[in-house]
């Protein structure tokens, strides 16, 4: 009955990149148990392969559809590469799973944070900093002697060094090249607050289309969802067992 109900619609039993990509999510939103997501994705696969053998495709779409399904496969592979990099993944993963997605949200706003001020930080070390520190002008050298309250507060050694705006030159400095210190400070900020206004825009955006546009509808079958489609049937070890079942349990518990 489901598959006969999903072969009614046209875009679900095309032989094409986007049908099979709709059929996957059809398939993932389904609130059944796996063993029947697979009889059901066998059964369309298989009326696919009817219709396509009744209608045949020239040779240009054939390249066309195995081009988009191996860009595809490529796209998911370098999504699941990229987990392996990502900071403190492992961590925020039993964060989740002790106590739920809500704090886990927290601790990852924070790792966001920190990527980016770590990039605003390379980069104003690259055009202002560098530049100066590397400059052998006339830079009045620090003679303050070091006393460790200093790093607290700021002051004595540190008054005159990098740290400060008036460490640096008001004109052009002359290493290799000319340089000018107030035209590299002024782009060089104007860039930052232009690269992260497009990133918090690109935040704000993403994170509305998913959590307001895409659930226009409204949610359904969330229990249903998180009861027999929640479970990671490819989990191995206890460890991680006993991790899932804590994570589907707050998740739960929130939903409450």
């Amino acid at each position: 009955m489901i598959v006969a109900k999903m072969e009614q619609d046209p875009d679900l039993i095309e032989d094409s990149p986007e049908s099979e990509e709709l059929r996957k999510e059809a398939l993932r939103d389904m609130p059944q148990c796996l063993t029947l997501k697979r009889c059901v994705k066998e059964k369309l696969s298989r009326s696919v392969n009817r219709k396509s053998k009744r209608k045949p495709i020239s040779c240009w779409k054939s390249l066309k559809y195995k081009t988009g399904m191996l860009i595809s496969k490529f796209q998911d592979k370098i999504k699941d590469l990229t987990y392996t990099f990502e900071l403190w993944y492992d961590a925020l993963k039993k964060i989740e799973g002790n106590f739920g997605s809500g704090v886990g949200s927290f601790f990852k706003f924070l790792r966001w944070i920190f990527i980016l001020n770590s990039v605003i930080s390379i980069v104003s070390f690259a055009f202002v900093v560098l530049p100066q520190i590397t400059y052998s002008g006339d830079v009045n050298a620090t003679t303050e002697d070091f006393h460790l309250h200093d790093v607290f507060t700021g002051e004595g050694y540190f008054t005159n060094t990098a740290l400060y705006y008036g460490f640096y030159s008001s004109g052009s400095v002359t290493h290799f090249l000319t340089y000018s210190m107030k035209d590299a400070y002024f782009f060089t900020m104007i860039f930052i607050y232009f690269g992260c206004l497009c990133v918090f825009s690109y935040s704000v955006a993403k994170s509305y289309r998913k959590n307001f546009i895409e659930t226009e509808g409204g949610t359904k079958n969330v229990y249903a969802h998180k009861v027999f489609c929640g479970w990671d049937y490819s989990i191995a070890t206890k460890d991680a067992a006993r991790l899932k079942h804590r994570a589907i349990y707050n998740e739960l518990k929130v939903s409450c």
